[in-house]
């Protein structure tokens, strides 16, 4: 692979890239879907208080156009009823119309400036380079915005002039109508204009969804010397490094566990420790521990083994004895065979008592443990 290849961004972003766009405010904001469910709320503000609306355009209507000679003649009146058009009826129609749509804006504001970073304020010799901005300019999302935006332009332009041409014109220049009637019915012309662009403008808003999804992280790509000079730096972070180690014993954890329901018997101190141990005589030439674990561990292995039906045998020593002294995967050592045979003897007569039945097989309550075994537990839990 040549220079030019190794230097294309062609590998998908890292999770800490990520966090770090999201840290310096360079996130995904879909303006459009922001648009339309302002839109959406407006129109459903309109419809429900469109009886107010046609009350108070009423009002504005018959005070603007109503002829009273006393007014005039009055330079207080005249302001007068100014101040009680503007008051009274025009600020409260634009507050139903309007207010809602302001209300509704601060989520979409929110959620976009959540990370917002004053880096983004401060002085950049780089943003007067005529190179770049010819660049920008001339990119291929400057090219989809503007297609985008071109696109809205015309289609509102179609809707508005059918709307006009086929409703507004026949009744504005009817004589046959009453000021009632056409003020009702342009205003629901009005609604079902804007419902129109609204439902036209759904396509384009989840096409643009999954172009700025694709588009962010088509802008965050990174190279694979990128990915590889990251992922070294990560492994010198100490945080990293225990977040690693974290998820390696998690997942060791769940491995193990799965295991535990092929265990042969399950040893108990009975509070802290458990120990799962599988024998088969054909294909192990000893007992080999599947899962050990104490506390939280303890209880879940616990738990599994109930839910299997494992027979679980409650020994403080042994329990001790082989959570210290062996891994999980491995063999015992060969100076517990003597111990362990006697549990695995206590399985085979219990497997037994459940086919013939009789008296329950009598538990065993000691075994031969090595003084030193004994002995380096208890410096280990020292």
């Amino acid at each position: 692979m040549n220079h030019d290849e190794s230097e294309e961004k062609t590998e998908s972003p890292t999770s800490y890239r990520l966090k770090i766009s999201k840290e310096t405010g360079h996130n995904r904001y879909y303006r459009e879907l922001y648009s339309l469910l302002i839109l959406t709320i407006t129109l459903i503000n309109f419809w429900y208080n469109q009886r107010l609306i046609l009350t108070l355009l009423k009002r504005i209507f018959y005070l603007s156009f109503t002829f009273n000679n006393s007014i005039f003649q009055n330079d207080l009146f005249l302001d007068h009823n100014f101040l009680m058009i503007f008051q009274d009826n025009l600020i409260s129609l634009l507050g139903i119309i309007f207010f809602p749509m302001l209300i509704f804006m601060f989520p979409a504001m929110i959620l976009c400036c959540s990370n917002f970073n004053f880096k983004f304020i401060k002085f950049d010799i780089n943003k007067l380079n005529p190179i770049l901005g010819f660049k920008n300019v001339f990119s291929i999302k400057s090219i989809v915005d503007l297609f985008k935006t071109v696109l809205k332009i015309v289609f509102v332009s179609i809707v508005v002039y059918l709307f006009i041409s086929k409703y507004f014109l026949k009744v504005c220049f009817s004589s046959n109508f009453t000021f009632d009637y056409i003020l009702n019915y342009s205003v629901r012309t009005i609604f079902l204009c804007f419902l129109t662009i609204l439902i036209f403008f759904i396509p384009i808003i989840i096409i643009d969804l999954f172009w700025e999804k694709y588009n962010f992280y088509r802008s965050l790509r990174m190279t694979r010397k990128e990915v590889s000079d990251e992922l070294k730096n990560m492994e010198g972070n100490p945080r990293i490094k225990s977040r690693i180690r974290q998820i390696m014993f998690s997942i060791s954890n769940r491995r193990m566990l799965s295991n535990v329901s092929k265990s042969d018997v399950i040893v108990v101190n009975p509070m802290h420790y458990a120990i799962a141990i599988k024998y088969n005589e054909t294909n192990m030439y000893a007992p080999k521990i599947l899962a050990k674990g104490i506390d939280e561990l303890a209880i879940k292995i616990k738990k599994i083994g109930n839910n299997h039906s494992i027979p679980t045998l409650v020994s403080h020593s042994l329990a001790h004895v082989l959570y210290y002294r062996t891994e999980v995967g491995e063999y015992i050592p060969s100076v517990l065979y003597e111990a362990v045979a006697e549990v695995l003897a206590w399985v085979w007569k219990i497997r037994h008592w459940k086919i013939k039945g009789g008296v329950f097989p009598r538990t065993p309550e000691k075994f031969f443990i090595p003084s030193e075994l004994y002995e380096k537990r208890i410096k280990k839990r020292g």
